[in-house]
């Protein structure tokens, strides 16, 4: 759990983060649709180092655009278009053409994060680079582009002012206005614009300005806590980060969390939930394992994957351990062979070269999942963790549900029948049944 330092703040995982980022946006959406342009609620968020503050925000942003649809229900977007764009980080838009705006105007819902390193910015830079209006025969001020969003950007925009804390007050003093009134000096936020601010607990070392209580009362604050289950969740959902990390996160998160974060100041590596993921991508687009660990997370988990790894590299793949129904009796190994064929089914690109009796037949994988060495034992953590992470998936649900149909209508599975006598004809009732024969687990 996060440490709240003397903090009365509500403490959130990322879940509830997540969903209280989106409420904002749509809040102040909602509030400028019905003009009510006095809805303000700026909001800090505290937390440790590295455990996905901005990378969550970010991530967000990213979903309004990569799962915008057309009319027809089709993707807007090319993915190589938007990867090659980021339209959902402010910090590309200066390198757009005219073409690619015109494009990008396709989907005027997406939402764009503008992350400001507070730390970095000087007090004159909020308000601006001086200038002579010749036109109105004036003196004013230009935005930097870097700080500031554009006035008139149609697209709604998160302004992240990101390590507040350890601006010092003369920069902080300068956001004042900004955060208070929306505007500073001639400059105002656009109107579909919502500002957060975050930084760490002092107790987190560095240097530490604390806020005057004019400045902090102007925003609601939440603690966002170290949620490892959470981060779990984040790695494992389609980003294509290897099998068998994911399996040692999620091993560790039962075992060890120290390996997954671990504060070490003065070391240069240790593990946070943002270095394991910069490891991640390193092995992902091909250095050595060992090497692009030890150099994020450090040598000691390094070593402890590379043992995990030699443990769990005789499990072969995902659609060899469905057709055989192979169990392991070892945690360890169960949660490689687990986190394979999960993989398949939340990840869209595998799923979608499963047939629908196949991909039936990888979800009763972990229904039916058992212990081969005690026949007594479900695996229930597992079944219950596939069973969380998948219930939102309605992609994967419905293509499994299509081969569960043909599965009873072919006689090949006997449909079960609940206690009021109900026969489950279909894989939701299916799941609600399986969910609540499962006994209940932290």
């Amino acid at each position: 759990m996060a440490e709240n330092s003397g903090l009365k703040t509500r403490i959130v995982n990322m879940k509830q983060y997540r969903e209280k980022l989106a409420r904002l946006m749509n809040q102040r959406l909602k509030a400028v649709d019905a003009g009510d342009f006095e809805h303000n609620t700026p909001t800090f968020i505290w937390g440790a180092p590295g455990i996905g503050k901005s990378m969550i925000l970010m991530s967000i942003c990213k979903d309004t655009w990569i799962d915008a649809k057309d009319a027809k229900g089709k993707p807007v977007f090319d993915e190589k278009f938007l990867s090659r764009l980021r339209p959902w980080d402010a910090s590309q838009w200066h390198w757009f053409t005219e073409a690619d705006t015109t494009e990008l105007k396709k989907n005027p819902q997406g939402w764009v994060l503008m992350d400001v390193r507070l730390s970095q910015v000087d007090p004159v830079e909020i308000k601006g680079a001086p200038f002579y209006d010749v036109k109105n025969a004036k003196a004013s001020f230009l935005r930097f582009s870097s700080i500031l969003p554009n006035p008139d950007s149609p697209w709604p925009v998160f302004l992240f002012l990101d390590e507040f804390p350890l601006a010092p007050d003369m920069v902080q003093s300068a956001g004042y206005q900004l955060i208070n009134d929306r505007k500073v000096g001639d400059y105002r936020l656009p109107e579909r614009c919502v500002v957060l601010a975050a930084g760490n607990q002092e107790q987190y070392g560095g240097v530490h300005f604390v806020m005057s209580p004019a400045l902090e009362s102007r925003f609601d604050h939440i603690t966002l806590d170290i949620d490892y289950d959470g981060f779990v969740k984040y790695m494992a959902a389609g980003h294509g980060y290897d099998d068998t990390l994911i399996a040692f996160l999620q091993f560790s998160k039962e075992q060890d969390k120290n390996a997954i974060y671990k504060l070490d100041a003065g070391a240069g590596n240790f593990p946070t939930f943002r270095s394991w993921e910069k490891g991640a991508r390193k092995i992902k687009y091909g250095e050595k394992e060992y090497e692009a660990l030890a150099d994020s997370v450090g040598q000691a988990v390094a070593s402890k994957y590379d043992i995990f790894k030699e443990l769990t590299k005789d499990i072969p793949d995902a659609h060899t351990l469905v057709s055989k129904k192979m169990y392991y009796d070892r945690v360890e190994l169960q949660l490689v062979a687990s986190q394979k064929i999960g993989n398949h089914l939340l990840n869209k690109e595998l799923l979608t070269k499963l047939n629908e009796d196949t991909a039936f037949d990888f979800f009763r994988y972990f229904i039916d999942m058992k212990n081969p060495k005690d026949k007594t034992d479900n695996r229930e953590e597992l079944t219950i963790l596939f069973l969380v992470n998948v219930r939102e998936q309605m992609e994967c649900l419905d293509k499994c549900n299509k081969g569960y149909q043909k599965a009873l209508k072919a006689g090949t599975i006997k449909a079960e029948k609940m206690e009021s006598g109900k026969v489950i004809n279909n894989l939701y009732d299916l799941i609600f049944f399986k969910w609540n024969t499962l006994a209940e687990i932290d």
